[in-house]
């Protein structure tokens, strides 16, 4: 998969571990909400298999109009029948 480089004037950077909701009250949820729209980062408050932090996990928005420059890297995706 090809990475692009990307020129923009803003971004925003968005933690989406905020919106893992199973389970979760409707108050607990509006709550993430909020963390996520306003760019908090979880920083490892969240547990994963074993108990050992999760990282945020960010995606970036930007405004548009943004530019598209050239491809910076690839990387190779893996599917979760490979080893």
């Amino acid at each position: 998969m090809p990475v692009y480089e990307v020129f923009t004037t803003a971004f925003h950077a968005l933690d989406m571990m905020w919106l893992d909701i199973h389970g979760l009250d409707d108050n607990s949820m509006q709550w993430r909400y909020h963390q996520y729209w306003s760019g908090v980062p979880s920083r490892d408050v969240f547990q994963g298999s074993g108990g050992v932090p999760r990282p945020p996990l960010y995606e970036i928005l930007m405004p548009l109009p943004v530019r598209i420059g050239q491809i910076v890297a690839t990387i190779e995706l893996r599917t979760s029948g490979d080893t």
